[in-house]
Formats: structure tokens, C-alpha cells, sequence
């Protein structure tokens, strides 16, 4: 058998990128304090001291040839009034869940504190959408799911 077959094999029997599923972004936890906290400071980067919130601008769809994208706000913790830049660089990536595959993103900084990411190409299933923080000893991960 070749590879190709074995991956092929190996997808079929993890039910990645089976169509017509439902986006969602919320892991069924919730709780009221969680609720809370995740609003003023809906994507955490503790190391960094920020918070986060993605919007998505085109998507996340499997149905765009350009690509998915979405727009990332940060601000220091507990200051949510006040835009600023991460010290550190920051990339994007989605991760699909079942398999590792992995979609490649462009980042571009549009204004202070605002980042566009674009070209995120996806397929139907679970996917792992990361922004990264890397520099000054520093690399923190936080994850944003959704499901095509």
C-alpha cells in the first residue's frame, strides 16, 4: 500500500472533512464566571500579559478560493479600552484537529494593536485555529476552534 492510500485510509477512518457541518467556536463549557471572564478577555495570553478577540472577516468557510480570514485585536489584560502591539511577532496557522494537517496563514498589522489575517484555506472538519507569540524568550500558543 502506498502512503498516499494509507492517508487516504486513515482520513476516511477519522471523519476528516466530512461536509455540511456546523462553524462553531464554543466548547460547550460555559459556565457564568467563564462567560464573564471569557468577555473581557475573550482569548488569553497570560505570558504576554494580553487579551484577544478574533472576528472573522471572510469565514471560516471550506467554499472560499482566497481563503478564510479574520481580523485579531490586543490589549493588556484587564485594560480593554486600550489597543497595543505584542512585543513579541506574531504568526497564524489552523491546525486540523484529526490529522495535523496544517493551513498557512498571512499576518499583516494593520493599525496599532490590529492584525489582519488572510489566505487561511480550509477544508470541512475540526480545526485548530492558533496565534502564536514567538520572541524575546518568549512562545505562547492560544487556540480558537471551529468546525466546518
Amino acid at each position: 500500500m502506498t502512503c498516499v492510500g494509507a492517508l487516504g485510509i486513515a482520513l476516511a477512518l477519522t471523519g476528516c472533512g466530512r461536509p455540511g457541518m456546523d462553524i462553531t467556536a464554543d466548547d460547550g463549557r460555559d459556565s457564568t464566571a467563564q462567560s464573564a471572564s471569557r468577555a473581557e478577555c475573550p482569548i488569553s495570553l497570560p505570558k504576554a500579559g494580553l487579551c484577544a478577540r478574533l472576528s472573522w472577516d471572510k469565514g471560516p468557510s471550506a467554499d472560499l478560493p482566497e481563503g478564510s480570514a479574520f481580523t485579531v485585536r490586543f490589549w493588556k489584560a484587564g485594560a480593554p479600552e486600550t489597543l497595543l502591539d505584542p512585543t513579541q511577532a506574531l504568526s497564524s496557522y489552523a491546525r486540523m484537529v484529526c490529522c495535523g494537517s496544517i493551513a498557512a496563514a498571512r499576518v499583516d498589522r494593520v493599525a496599532l494593536g490590529i492584525f489582519s489575517v488572510t489566505g487561511l484555506k480550509l477544508v470541512p472538519g475540526k480545526w485548530d485555529v492558533v496565534l502564536q507569540l514567538k520572541g524575546a524568550g518568549l512562545v505562547e500558543k492560544a487556540l480558537v476552534r471551529v468546525e466546518l
